[in-house]
């Protein structure tokens, strides 16, 4: 848990100076919280002391950091979209004007989480100790994978999904990935050990043999990044539709509306992309096995 929170101090600091035109550190503080968060979650039933309070802290940056990063990610892509030169302007110069009022609101908040001093009361949690528990190890790590893939259960396998329910698809399957991670089983997908080189681990050390078939790391990535990337075709398309609500009917309303168009199209066909690699790969069913 300590290197979550580590990541987490490094990008705290940096979101609560007077401007973060890094994008990279908006990423970074995101995916902090969220690690952070799941590695909590995972070692809730341990722990003496409760952490609600730095739970709710993190939440909180997460979802205020959320906005900047959406539009962060459109205008990373906007020399690569289809907009006349003064269209594009026009959506980077609104854009730019909204995420400085969404960058003020998460300066706030990350300035109000660092003087509540979540780093010095997840300290505290952690000197409270440990309860008394006499469950092994492995038994422990199979219990937080199979609660940390109830969601996923339930939203795979998946018939004619809708954005919404492959963006919680997309959720539900980070926090599976991010248990995998913070209980260091993300090399499981590796070869089994040579004889010699099993010899020098203890069985203890050795993810097992069900583990390691029901639990890939590799293709919960792989289903993040394409659902990633339709995520960001939605939110595009969004974030044009607000600009278009505000414009009067004339040639760059038209030239925002076909951007719409497109961004859904993009969007439709990774999700048929998506729904194909199920069909084609049974094992990318992760919840099916």
């Amino acid at each position: 848990m300590q290197r979550f929170f580590d990541a987490l101090q490094a990008t705290q600091s940096p979101a609560c100076e007077q401007s973060v035109d890094n994008v990279e550190i908006i990423h970074r503080l995101r995916v902090s919280c969220r690690r952070a968060s799941a590695s909590l979650k995972v070692f809730r039933p341990l722990l003496r002391r409760r952490a609600a309070f730095i739970q709710k802290w993190l939440r909180r940056v997460r979802r205020a950091a959320g906005p900047v990063r959406d539009i962060d990610v459109f205008l990373s892509g906007l020399k690569d979209r289809a907009l006349p030169p003064d269209a594009a302007a026009f959506v980077r110069e609104e854009l730019l004007n909204r995420r400085a009022e969404f960058e003020s609101k998460l300066r706030r908040i990350a300035h109000q989480a660092t003087r509540r001093k979540i780093q010095r009361k997840f300290r505290q949690v952690l000197r409270k100790g440990w309860r008394d528990h006499e469950q092994t190890l492995e038994s422990f790590t199979q219990q937080s994978l199979e609660k940390s893939r109830e969601a996923f259960h339930q939203l795979l396998p998946i018939h004619n999904p809708t954005f919404e329910e492959l963006h919680d698809l997309r959720i539900a399957a980070k926090r599976v990935r991010y248990t995998i991670e913070t209980l260091g089983l993300e090399k499981a997908d590796a070869p089994p050990p040579t004889d010699v080189e099993s010899e020098k681990r203890s069985d203890s050390q050795q993810p097992t043999k069900a583990l390691h078939s029901q639990f890939s790391h590799a293709k919960l990535v792989a289903m993040q990044e394409l659902l990633g990337r339709l995520n960001d075709h939605v939110t595009a398309q969004a974030m044009l539709q607000s600009l278009l609500a505000n414009l009067p009917a004339d040639e760059l309303a038209a030239q925002l509306a076909g951007q719409i168009v497109a961004e859904h199209a993009a969007a439709v066909d990774l999700r048929l992309a998506f729904l194909e690699l199920q069909d084609r790969d049974p094992g990318f069913n992760i919840a099916s096995e």
